[in-house]
Order: structure tokens, then sequence, then C-alpha cells
């Protein structure tokens, strides 16, 4: 059987100096560099997840996917930039199905809903970060009752119902605004359970309904329990998994999945159901050791099945992958694995010796990216037994991460200059405003001038001031670079709905802010949304990586930036297209880098 020509796996967040610092954890990664090129690339403005991701698909910078932000409006609906439908630009799942090649996409951005027979998609990330985890899982204590039983809410109906929850699930988006999940309404009862010792190890029986029993093992997940969870236009198809853990007295509650729209065709959603169960998005474990490492604290039963969880979250997606080939072959595999995003978000800070925690934490957060990164790597080592020796591989991230010193605001900022008028709740009065920060993307600026006008030039000269002279008390320059809607083009932003200034912060600087003060010291965490590109820090950078290997790859090329200026993003797709003899999306802006071919 012909091998796919193509293979994308995707990392979300790591960069080249990352996999360097834990250069241990990955053998598999730096074994697959020795057979091909490897480097850093500079990732489309804003360093956002869903901007580069669509680069990654579409080989075009973030103004032409129209992927700038998290959030585009489509015939009156506010859709996900996640989602295809909000992307008028080719995707190589266009192109692939009109050369005749067949796609398989696993939780990639752009990948759905597909547009073509010859288009598979896998536990798709349509709707944004929450994607079809509708309900975040969650840990019990085990208290029996007189009865011995252990009566509790399997799942609770507000929190199905409510987008604030969805949301909650993952946090806020990366420019702080708490987006996932708005709109969806539902109706629903409490789904409740009880729990009782039984034979070697426990019974689950639900309080409602035939044929609810479920048996349960230490520390195994029950079989998939059915849940019916209306949505808008649809019936929702759901699916929880219970463990018992920690000698009988907790209890773990897996995410509430929404198997309905678990991707195309349903056929083969099916089977991989009956034989791999669903796949694990958000881990109630990995969620509970986050929790606890932000109070100094720590759980080495919650810690232990964290890993395990995870690790059985990269063996779904290899034999997810696997099953799909042997079933319907496929020439093309796009992958997109957010999980080290999550935890360089939450621990890179720490790990780099951040003041605002402690020394434990330093060690503990070092433990997390180490074991984080070698989870990945043998999710590369598993999926890499699918491809053949014509196949192209190309491992890769849309972006780095990097630690945060300060936190801005810069509606408040703005204000301080003069230029927002804020009202008495924080909120951004924009009748009486000159300009204002975006709600589209957090670093542009919208001004209320007619655009060639002198009041409009004069506008943007009063923002760039306001934003260029901003310094924190010992003197450093808050803002590494801010232009006017016309000079934006140099960093290929541009149409219509462009800012009117565009900004981008220096190296340390984040939008996690007070709402009352424009600076403020805060190191406690991570991102690269608002940084430069070419942010360098300890353990990491903000910059993507790529390591591809192939027929038409040199071999043991390690492209040196210093020498020859970097790479960008928006150059990988023309390049591997051209090495596997994919054919390109039609969009594509970028250049076939023919130093990396033989």
């Amino acid at each position: 059987m012909e091998r796919p020509r193509l293979m994308v796996i995707g990392l979300d967040s790591i960069g080249l100096k990352l996999l360097e610092s834990f250069r241990g954890r990955c053998p598999a990664i730096w074994r697959l560099a020795s057979r091909g090129a490897a480097g850093s690339a500079i990732p489309c403005f804003p360093i956002y997840t869903p901007t580069n991701w669509a680069v990654l698909s579409t080989g075009a910078d973030s103004s032409t996917t129209a992927a700038e932000g998290w959030h585009n409006t489509v015939s009156g609906s506010n859709l996900s930039t996640f989602d295809r439908r909000s992307i008028p630009c080719d995707t190589i799942f266009d192109s692939a199905a009109r050369g005749g090649l067949r796609t398989l996409a696993v939780s990639y951005p752009t990948g759905f809903p597909v547009r073509s027979k010859l288009n598979m998609a896998l536990a798709p990330l349509d709707r944004g970060l929450v994607s079809n985890n509708l309900v975040p899982g969650k840990i019990l204590e085990v208290k029996p009752g007189a009865g011995g039983a252990f009566s509790f809410v399997l799942v609770k109906a507000p929190e199905a119902i409510s987008g604030a929850a969805m949301a909650k699930a993952v946090g806020a988006t990366e420019d702080g605004e708490a987006t996932a999940g708005k709109g969806r309404t539902a109706t629903m009862q409490d789904i409740e359970a009880s729990l009782r010792r039984r034979d070697a190890g426990w019974e689950l029986r639900l309080l409602a309904g035939r044929g609810s029993r479920y048996a349960l093992r230490h520390e195994q997940w029950s079989r998939p329990i059915p849940v019916r969870v209306p949505l808008p236009g649809r019936p929702g198809k759901c699916l929880v998994r219970v463990m018992v853990f920690g000698r009988g007295r907790r209890l773990a509650v897996s995410e509430c999945y929404d198997v309905g729209n678990l991707g195309s065709p349903e056929t083969l959603v099916k089977r991989i159901l009956a034989k791999l169960g669903p796949p694990t998005e958000h881990s109630v474990f990995y969620s509970a050791m986050t929790r606890l490492f932000s109070k100094g604290a720590s759980d080495l039963a919650i810690e232990r099945l964290a890993r395990k969880e995870l690790q059985a979250q990269a063996k779904w997606i290899a034999d997810a992958a696997a099953m799909t080939f042997k079933e319907s072959p496929y020439d093309i595999f796009y992958l997109h694995h957010h999980y080290p995003d999550s935890v360089l978000h939450a621990y890179l800070a720490a790990a780099e010796g951040a003041r605002s925690f402690s020394p434990r934490q330093h060690a503990m957060a070092r433990k997390a990216i180490a074991t984080a990164i070698g989870i990945c790597d043998g999710l590369v080592k598993g999926l890499l037994k699918l491809a053949g020796p014509k196949t192209t591989v190309l491992v890769v991230s849309d972006h780095g991460n990097v630690p945060n010193r300060y936190g801005t605001n810069v509606s408040r900022r703005l204000a301080d200059c003069g230029l927002t008028v804020l009202d008495k709740a924080g909120k951004v009065d924009r009748k009486k405003s000159l300009a204002w920060r975006s709600d589209r993307v957090g670093t542009w600026v919208e001004i209320n001038a007619r655009p060639g006008t002198p009041a409009y030039e004069d506008a943007q000269a009063k923002v760039l001031d306001c934003l260029l002279d901003w310094k924190t008390p010992d003197g450093r320059r808050v803002i590494a670079l801010a232009l006017r809607k016309k000079d934006s083009h140099l960093l290929d932003y541009h149409g219509p709905d462009c800012g009117d200034v565009t900004f981008h912060y220096n190296s340390g600087f984040s939008w996690f802010g007070s709402p009352k003060k424009a600076l403020q010291p805060n190191d406690s965490g991570a991102n690269h949304g608002p940084q430069m590109p070419v942010t360098i820090s300890k353990l990491s950078d903000n910059m993507s990586f790529f390591v591809a290997a192939g027929p038409r790859i040199k071999r043991g090329l390690r492209w040196d930036w210093a020498r020859r200026g970097h790479i960008r993003l928006v150059d990988v797709v023309p390049t591997v297209c051209e090495a596997s003899g994919v054919p390109p999306p039609a969009n594509v802006t970028g250049a076939i880098r023919r130093e990396l071919l033989r």
C-alpha cells in the first residue's frame, strides 16, 4: 500500500530552542532532523494560534486567510477562525481534492467542515479551543452515606448550557477575552448517579434509565456513558467516562464530549469510536495538576494519572491515524496537537525561574515541560510508522512561547493619553473616544475619524506617540513597533478590516494587566500573541520551528538564520508541496525555499 505523500505533524507553541533545552526528551524529533532539515521560522502577525495554523494549511499571510483574530463574521454568524467556513481562502485540503488526493485532518484548524468526499476529519476544532468539549471534567471526594452509596451529579445542567462554563474549560483567549462558547444554549436535566462497592471494584449506576450500570476498576476509565445534551439545531450525542482512584476515595469525571460532531465521514467516526473510544481533549487530571501547581502544591497520584491520560491522548491520535489509513488510505495527513501550548502557558515562566514562583515550583515546572515534550516526541514516533521512503514529513509549530515580565492594559494607556474615554465600568465609550483598542485583534487600534482626512492622520500620529513613548519606570520601552495602516503592509497586514494603527510589544510585555493600571509587573505567565517573533528567553523563543525530511529534502541541514536570514512560516507550505508533489493552494503568498531542497 502506497504510504502518504505528505505528513504534517503540528506541535502547538514549541520552538526550536525549547527542543534544544530538553534535547534528551525528544530523540525521535532529532533523529528526523538528522535525516533532513531543521530551523526556526518567523510566524505571521499576529502571533496567534488560529493565525498561524491557517498559514500552515494555506501558505498565505494572515490578512489573505482573514485569520488575524479568533473570530470572523460570515453571513451574519460569528465563527471561530478554526472553522473552515470563516477562511475565504484556498487550503491544501481544497487543492489536494482538486488533484484527486485524499486528506485526513486531525484536530486541525481550517480542516473542518470538510468540502469534498476526498477530505476526512477527526476531532475537529471547529468552534475554537473549546471544540467538542461541552462540559469540563471534575474530581470529587467520595464520601459514602449510611447505605454505603455515594450519590453525585454526573453532569450538571447549568454547566452544559452555559457559554461562560464552556469558555472556562480552557480559560480566556490569548488576548484576555473569554469568547469560547458564546451564543450556545440548550436545555437538559441534571444527570445523577451513585457509586457503590461491588466485588473487586465499584459499580456506577445512573439514577434514571435502564441499562445504566457500569463496572469500575481502580484507576481505569469506565466504558463511555452516553449523555443527551440538546444543542441548537441538532441533538447532542455526548459521552462521559468516570474513574475511581485514590483507593476508592476520589472519583474523576471526564469532560462531556460531543461525539455527534466528531468528524467526517460519519461511518469512519463510528468505527473509530467503537474501537478506540472518544479522544481526550482536556484531561481532568492535567487540569487538576495545574491548579495545584499554581498554589505551590502537588499530588503524585494526579500527576501520574495526568501523564498516563496525556500519553493515551497521543496514542489515540496515532492509532486513529493508522486505522483510518488502513480503511481509507490518504495521501496527506495534517495534525494540530494543542497540549504543549497549554503546558507552556502554565509552566514556562516558573521553569525559567520567575520570582512569583517558589524554587519548588521552578523544579515542578521544568518536570512538567520535560514530560510534555517527551509525550509529543512519542506521538511523533508513533505517527512516523505511517511514513514510507517516499513520504515528506514535516514536524512544525505555529509559534513559540516566552515568559512575561509585565502586564499591560492598552485601553488604560490610551485613556491616560486622552485618546480613549472609559466609563465607570472601564468599558470604552466609542462615541466620545478618538481611538480605542480593537475588539478583533488585540494589537490593533481603531480610530474614530474618516480615513484620509487630516483628523484621521492626526489621530494616528497621537496613537503612535502614545504607544511608542510608553516606558517602564526604569526606562524600558513597552512597544517595539507601531505602524500606521498604510505602513502595516510591511507586516503583511492589509485589507479594509486592518487596524488603523498596528503594534507589537517588546520582549517580556503582555496584555494580561490590571483593568485600572496601564502597566504593572507580572511574571506569572507566558504567551506569544502580543510580542515580536524574534523574542528569545532562557529556555524558549517566540519563533516557529520546522523539521522536514523526505526524498527531496536536503539531509543534515541546520538553517543558520543569523547568516542567511529567517525562513518565514508562510514559505513552508509551498516548499513542502514542491518537495512532495502535492498541488499548492491557490492563494499562496509564500515562496518555495529551494535552499532546503535537493
